[in-house]
């Protein structure tokens, strides 16, 4: 029997799905029913390694380095200590050492912890999900991590969630590298107008998002496009999440001119995101294919510039618009003009429940 499970747990999905199906107290109720089940059982209990106090325990930390082999999704907090992941060079056997993350999100970058963390990506270059944290220091001050980052081929998804000093180059050198990117998360980001990335200008291809003019009066400081020169788009990115992030809206148009094949984008729970009459129509002509939008508690949207939204999109799929203006427009324009919607999220939606 014992040899039966050996080849079961053997199998990454079947043990992806007992991790995430089981806790950790049923798994150590079972592990000490002997110590043959203790053995077959460690790829379970290692499977997720998430932060904790556990990570100030030196039996931890010795067992950590002992079963780093076995670990799949690594969740570091923000001062967690990685290098006893980080592999030897001089030692002969690097059997248990920490080489097959599918998923990790690593703790607060510096400057003393760079060269650790470049390493663990290096020497897990399988990497699909993975989360950085820059929050002191400008990000080009990490060099050596953005080229191990930019040298990941199999990336599925980027976060920079909650990053207070990433750069818009370093956004733009991550992405030129990592070919296989279709999603990035910027959630969290609460510098009001004052966003890391600003405006996005530099980002900008083709049409250069901006409400600024050198006079600032009438109506040429209005928000309109100004035509720059067409850059490398990146039509692998189908994804963009900008939950809880305090922007303005030409930093959305200028992302959004990159990346031509967007299908899903979340601006839930956005502040001081003005949105203009023409947004809709600008944000079509630079990624026409959204079908999956997520607009929830989204403070300065009213009805009509979701229902322009809406019929500037008539692929969508899915509209979450739960605690917004929703209305009579916005519901006309889903009727007349998106055939294929599936799933529609209008909950606490005041615009509605005022007319009715």
């Amino acid at each position: 029997m014992s040899s039966a499970c050996s080849r079961v747990f053997a199998i990454p999905n079947i043990v992806e799905c007992i991790s995430h199906s089981l806790d950790f107290k049923t798994i150590t109720v079972a592990v000490r029913v002997c110590r043959t089940w203790h053995t077959l059982w460690l790829p379970i209990i290692w499977h997720t390694i998430n932060n904790g106090r556990q990570w100030h325990r030196e039996d931890f930390l010795l067992a950590l380095a002992r079963h780093g082999n076995l670990i799949r999704v690594l969740q570091c907090s923000r001062y967690d200590d990685i290098s006893p992941l980080v592999s030897d060079p001089t030692l002969s056997n690097n059997d248990h050492q920490c080489q097959n993350l599918i998923s990790l999100v690593m703790p607060k970058t510096t400057r003393a912890n760079q060269s650790n963390q470049a390493k663990i990506i290096r020497q897990n270059p399988g990497l699909r999900d993975l989360s950085l944290a820059f929050h002191d220091d400008p990000s080009s001050d990490y060099s050596d991590l953005i080229h191990a980052v930019s040298d990941l081929r199999m990336l599925r998804r980027l976060a920079f969630d909650k990053n207070e000093t990433l750069q818009v180059e370093t956004l733009e050198a991550i992405v030129q590298g990592c070919t296989s990117l279709g999603e990035l998360s910027f959630k969290g980001i609460y510098f009001f107008l004052k966003h890391p990335f600003g405006t996005g200008d530099a980002f900008a291809s083709k049409w250069l998002a901006t409400s600024k003019t050198e006079e600032q009066t009438g109506p040429a400081c209005l928000p309109h496009d100004v035509p720059v020169q067409e850059k490398k788009a990146f039509p692998g990115i189908k994804s963009l999440l900008m939950d809880d992030v305090a922007c303005s809206q030409d930093l959305i148009l200028n992302l959004a001119s990159r990346f031509p094949n967007l299908e899903r984008l979340s601006l839930q729970s956005s502040s001081e995101l003005y949105f203009s009459k023409d947004f809709s129509s600008r944000l079509a002509q630079r990624s026409p294919h959204i079908k999956w939008l997520n607009i929830s508690k989204t403070e300065d949207m009213d009805d009509s510039t979701m229902a322009a939204l809406i019929r500037n999109f008539p692929g969508l799929q899915t509209l979450i618009a739960d605690q917004t203006r929703f209305s009579k427009k916005s519901l006309n324009a889903l009727i007349e003009c998106c055939p294929d919607l599936e799933v529609l999220d209008i909950r606490e939606t005041y615009g509605l429940e005022s007319e009715s």
